[in-house]
């Protein structure tokens, strides 16, 4: 009787499963949606890292040639923020 009642439970909780996995998937149209989103959120990204980079780039030719007094610790920060804006 145990081994019914075990076999029962396996097929009623893998059909409960089955209904809410079919119910969770998305349709052609919302994959569609979902990518585009996807995509528009990384050229965004992809945009605000290049920016980071520009202006960190100029920040420290600024800091370097423009000024009659060099501050490397100002340098030595843009350098840092100029990293972190390659690996973003």
């Amino acid at each position: 009787m145990a081994v019914i009642t075990g076999i029962l439970g396996t097929c009623a909780s893998s059909m409960v499963v089955a209904v809410v996995a079919r119910k969770l998937e998305l349709t052609r149209a919302e994959k569609h949606v979902h990518n585009f989103m996807m995509d528009t959120q990384l050229t965004k990204k992809l945009k605000h890292s290049a920016a980071n980079v520009l202006r960190e780039t100029w920040l420290i030719y600024k800091f370097r040639k423009k000024v009659e007094k060099i501050d490397y610790a100002r340098i030595r920060q843009h350098q840092r923020k100029f990293l972190v804006a390659i690996y973003e």
